[in-house]
């Protein structure tokens, strides 16, 4: 199943995702990760929940493969939940943890653990001293996306009704709100935008996938 198979009417928000280490790891930088992996893919041990194929494991996966590392030979441990992941961080048992950045944020602000980079285009409001990928030589900008789907077989008019009703949402204080306490950004598209984002989204995540190794 796929997003063919429902009508997509809008993305809505993002948030973004983030790398993160301990506070007495040996790499204090994206780069300085990237550059341990290119050098041994396998050297380092990489914490992921819930599972392979979500956005934490495939933005890891990609920022690799952008530094030129092969991603079918990293060394990811997949726990049940970010809580596990930051855990397992914070214990030594992992050296590298991949997860959104409200997940890490909370731990990074009680300087129980360091995020090496984001995966925002720019440095984020609420984490101003953390560089982007980009900014470390990892040209990429992975969101995490949230939107809205619709049925199947929606008529053109009830497509501009949805378009119409969500894009006075988007536009509202309360709104706003909303995205401030979840740590989200504005990402708003309309339905046409939605539908073709959708479609480079799909090639995307099926080419991550196979490089990954997780596909026949």
């Amino acid at each position: 199943m796929s997003h063919e198979d429902f009508t997509p009417l809008a993305i809505l928000a993002t948030e973004w995702q983030s790398i993160a280490v301990g506070p007495d790891s040996d790499y204090d930088n994206l780069e300085a990760v990237m550059e341990q992996l290119k050098k041994d893919p396998e050297s380092l041990k990489i914490g992921v929940a819930p599972g392979l194929g979500n956005d934490d494991h495939l933005s890891f996966i990609q920022a690799a493969q952008e530094y030129g590392i092969d991603p079918s030979k990293l060394d990811f441990l997949v726990y049940e939940s970010g809580g596990e992941v930051v855990t397992a961080l914070l214990g030594g048992h992992i050296d590298v943890a991949t997860m959104s950045v409200s997940e890490a944020s909370e731990q990074y602000k009680a300087d129980r653990l360091d995020i090496v980079g984001v995966s925002s285009e720019e440095r984020l409001e609420e984490l101003p001293e953390v560089p982007t990928f980009k900014e470390q030589g990892v040209d990429l900008v992975f969101p995490h996306w949230r939107g809205v789907m619709g049925p199947p077989d929606m008529t053109e008019e009830e497509i501009a009704y949805w378009d119409e009703r969500l894009q006075q949402m988007v536009e509202t204080e309360e709104w706003q709100t909303i995205l401030e306490n979840n740590q989200w950004d504005d990402y708003y598209m309309n339905a046409e935008e939605t539908e073709q984002f959708m479609d480079e989204q799909e090639q995307t995540y099926q080419e991550l996938l196979t490089n990954a190794g997780l596909t026949e």
